[in-house]
């Protein structure tokens, strides 16, 4: 009896908040740092991001269907990036593959970052290499490959629900 009063008191708020609708998830982050990818223009107004996600510096694994977006960058009077957010109905998603793949496809130009979703809680991904923000200024036309982004670990790895 214990048991199904414990599972009713951890559903009834599950099957309550997914009746509401979800405020814009935010993430404040320092001013970023000036890591900007480029690649060449191609034709159309339209970007296209493709990378793969790996962890484990040492001997890299794919990360697999791991639930990735673009947040959005908002930019000071100056243009300088100040605060990074996301919306998780309007924002691009993608699932990577097998092989920890991802291709983001017929994205506006603008500014983003790349936040993995756990589910639970959503991080701001870091530049792999120099471990400041990894901010990413496209424009139209633009087909950009981040390559293998290796991380040691990544955020919410030893989660124990």
């Amino acid at each position: 009896m214990r048991r199904i009063l414990y599972a009713l008191s951890m559903l009834v708020p599950l099957v309550l908040s997914a009746c509401q609708a979800l405020p814009p998830t935010v993430f404040v982050s320092p001013t970023l740092a000036s890591n900007t990818f480029t690649s060449p223009v191609v034709g159309s107004d339209r970007v296209s991001i493709t990378g793969v996600l790996q962890r484990n510096t040492s001997s890299p694994a794919s990360v697999s269907n791991a639930i990735l977006y673009l947040g959005n960058v908002h930019l000071d009077a100056n243009g300088t990036p100040i605060l990074a957010g996301l919306d998780k109905q309007t924002a691009p998603r993608v699932q990577t593959d097998q092989s920890g793949r991802f291709v983001f496809t017929d994205v506006s130009p603008g500014t983003y970052v790349l936040v993995l979703d756990r589910v639970y809680q959503a991080f701001l991904l870091n530049d792999p290499t120099s471990g400041k923000d990894l901010l990413i200024k496209l424009q139209a036309g633009q087909i950009l490959d981040l390559g293998k982004l290796v991380y040691a670990s990544l955020p919410g790895d030893n989660f124990a629900p």
